[in-house]
């Protein structure tokens, strides 16, 4: 048969969508045929175009079946694209599978949810090809498919819908590698400046208020009880991971220059940690990118991924007030924790990033600075700043249920994490907040100790002082520009926007900074392992 996979991306950042890799590569083992879509502006697939790429693929393709894999502020487009091919393709199956139904089931096919027929809840992996293989291609267009298939949900036109529990986790160990080729991999690569995403395994010991992992957790939990949170915690098989990232080196015709292992936390496992760096330095020897919680690195573990040549950490920072990370998020990581993590990483000539959120349940303006001043503490080489997103399923999203605190209008206008709130704030603090989201790499500069010309806190002033009307009219990219033009030219440490406007990268850049002081034996006190 043949299946084609659709991910909206419409005015985010993009991402390789590993579920579907490891869907398309087993579906190809089974003799089926498989097309991905992903949709963003710069990846081909215009938003604003969507009627006629989506007429053609479909004339093109003829798919018998659909695969939506979906995020919650997106999903918005994923029901426009399914109304749409259930009134002029009426005999293509619709599935819809990612975050958003793992943890909207009931609302999924409640709502707007006509273009239906079937949800997938959690990994896709077991189920998906499961159904293929017990159903024959007959059987599509008329919906007289076997419905006794775990982790799926059927929904008929006369009503019915069967719900089937869920499966135990899946054995990542015996997957086959991932099928990159699935992607445009060569734009994706570009946009992506010369890396590429990789995952090693799945799950997260950690229980934040706000992230699906715990909600994840339980949904298969609540169908198998014995489960333990070990069971969540997998790994691929080593060689597998290393099929994968060769593959991927030889399918790209634009050079890959890094790796970024996008799992939740690169440092869980000592063993596999062990295991992994020794052959990765052997075998691969490129630069290298993952995700860290400030509590799972040691200076063992720096050390071994350090030799191993990873060049950044992204920590999860979050907030800078104790009451948010401790009460709200349930990140019982304190700040002297953080420190301490920031100072292996430099340590081992690794740069540090911090990831962070603002506008979270119950913040106040000083708890928002208070996030920006702990930046400029930290100092690290790259600042991604996010607003806070309710996702179902999370304690956070019932704590803001329960106190409505969720603007529900604004919410359903969102499709990504940086272009507003959709909680009950004042209007003030609203506004602040839309403002902050664009200016924080001011406040970075101010509260780092490196706005040395005071160009940028008298900026934030004029800022802070404007009407809507004036910030409307407001042109920040001129003015930032101007100014880190001038800090520039005097060779001046300073943050700047990257990419998006919700990362801030330090200029000069780490290496930059590292070639002017041996060039110059510039002493740094505040990186003295360089």
């Amino acid at each position: 048969m043949r299946v084609l996979f659709i991910t909206p991306s419409h005015n985010v950042t993009i991402g390789l969508n590993q579920g579907v890799a490891i869907l398309s590569s087993l579906l190809k083992k089974d003799g089926h045929e498989v097309q991905y879509i992903l949709i963003h502006d710069r990846m081909g697939y215009k938003w604003s175009e969507w009627q006629h790429w989506l007429s053609r693929k479909l004339e093109e393709f003829n798919p018998h079946l659909i695969g939506h894999s979906v995020m919650t502020p997106q999903y918005k487009y994923t029901r426009i694209l399914g109304a749409f091919i259930n009134q002029h393709y009426p005999d293509i199956v619709q599935v819809v599978g990612g975050p958003h139904p793992s943890q909207y089931p009931n609302e999924v096919f409640n709502e707007g949810s006509e273009f239906i027929d079937l949800i997938c809840l959690g990994e896709a992996d077991y189920a998906f090809p499961q159904f293929l293989k017990m159903n024959p291609e007959e059987s599509m267009a008329a919906r007289t498919y076997r419905t006794d298939i775990r982790n799926l949900w059927f929904k008929f036109d006369d009503g019915r819908v069967v719900k089937n529990p869920n499966d135990i986790f899946v054995d990542l160990s015996k997957l086959p590698p991932e099928d990159k080729s699935v992607f445009d991999l060569d734009k994706y690569i570009l946009e992506k400046g010369n890396q590429i995403e990789v995952t090693v395994g799945r799950g997260c010991p950690y229980k934040c208020t706000y992230c699906f992992n715990e909600s994840y957790f339980d949904l298969y939990k609540k169908d198998n009880p014995i489960l333990k949170i070990k069971d969540f915690l997998r790994f691929k098989d080593m060689d597998v991971i290393f099929e994968e990232i060769h593959e991927a080196l030889k399918l790209s015709k634009i050079p890959i220059r890094a790796l970024s292992f996008v799992d939740d936390n690169f440092l869980i496992n000592k063993d596999f940690l062990e295991k992994f760096c020794l052959r990765y330095k052997e075998e691969v020897g490129l630069p290298f990118v993952v995700n860290v919680h400030p509590l799972t690195l040691n200076e063992y573990k720096g050390k071994l991924i350090g030799e191993a040549g990873v060049i950044s950490m992204r920590f999860g920072v979050e907030a800078g007030s104790e009451r948010l990370r401790k009460d709200i998020l349930d990140r019982q990581t304190p700040e002297v924790a953080i420190h301490r993590a920031f100072d292996i990483a430099r340590k081992f000539n690794v740069m540090p990033s911090s990831y962070n959120m603002i506008g979270i349940p119950t913040e106040a303006k000083d708890e928002v600075l208070e996030t920006l001043k702990l930046n400029g503490r930290l100092s690290p080489d790259v600042v991604k700043i996010m607003t806070f997103y309710p996702f179902h399923g999370t304690r956070l999203y019932e704590f803001c249920v329960k106190h409505n605190l969720i603007d529900w209008e604004k919410k359903e206008k969102l499709d990504n994490y940086d272009s507003g709130t959709c909680l009950k704030f004042s209007l003030e603090h609203q506004f602040f907040l839309e403002k902050i989201q664009v200016i924080f790499p001011w406040y970075l500069n101010v509260f780092g100790g490196y706005d040395v010309l005071g160009l940028y806190q008298r900026n934030i002033d004029d800022i802070l002082s404007m009407t809507e009307e004036e910030w409307e009219v407001f042109k920040y990219e001129e003015i930032s520009q101007s100014l880190n033009q001038e800090m520039e030219q005097r060779n001046l440490i300073h943050y700047r926007t990257h990419f998006n406007r919700s990362i801030a990268i330090k200029v000069p850049t780490f290496w930059e900074r590292s070639s002017l002081q041996r060039q110059h034996e510039i002493a740094d006190p505040g990186e003295q392992t360089q």
